[in-house]
């Protein structure tokens, strides 16, 4: 990206964050003030596309990154959803399967509904398959190291049930790199239409 490029990105985001709406409280989540407003629009974050490991071809984690400045890029509205990890309990059952139902919808208000977790890949990819998900409505990308988790301040502790340092349960919308909403996720079967609520 070039240094002209990266100011204008700054300037959308200092324009749109001016008129992002204040925090607030729902019956099932906290909208943090403190993200609300922030712009993601960043370069140097990259996440990765769910994928099957490819015996002939690349697995080079450069050819499959998705850089935070093109997802949250200033004509784009996102709806980003965090899980802590795939094929567990909650994640599988609740969380998924409420922005399944809802996708159609959210799609109608946003460019890209986006499920985050810190993973590998490959096992997202695996996850995402055995739930029947239409990829073409929920797009599936891993936080490989927890550098985009710790960049957010989003990361969660979850030793004490064998996951290790994850993200928060949360979800946000993001309109032209700026978060407009974002939560701490207490109730996950219904945070799709939480966040379709927002939109």
């Amino acid at each position: 990206r070039s240094q002209l490029d990266a100011i204008k990105m700054l300037r959308a985001c200092a324009k749109r964050a001016s008129g992002a709406p204040a925090s607030r409280q729902t019956k099932r989540h906290h909208v943090a003030s403190i993200s609300t407003g922030a712009c993601l629009a960043t370069d140097g974050l990259t996440l990765q596309t769910a994928r099957e490991w490819d015996s002939d071809g690349s697995n080079q984690a450069t050819d499959f990154a998705q850089p935070a400045a093109s997802l949250f890029a200033p004509d784009r509205k996102v709806v980003l959803f965090a899980v802590p990890a795939p094929f567990t309990g909650t994640c599988t059952n609740k969380h998924v399967p409420g922005y399944m139902a809802n996708a159609d919808a959210i799609l109608a208000k946003a460019d890209e509904l986006i499920c985050f977790s810190v993973s590998c890949p490959y096992a997202n990819d695996g996850w995402a398959k055995s739930m029947g998900v239409d990829r073409d409505k929920i797009t599936f990308l891993s936080d490989v190291d927890g550098s985009v988790t710790k960049a957010w301040d989003v990361a969660k502790d979850y030793s004490d049930v064998s996951l290790g340092v994850r993200s928060e349960r949360f979800s946000m919308v993001v309109d032209g790199g700026v978060v407009t909403s974002f939560q701490l996720v207490g109730d996950a079967a219904t945070d799709g239409e939480v966040i379709l609520s927002q939109l």
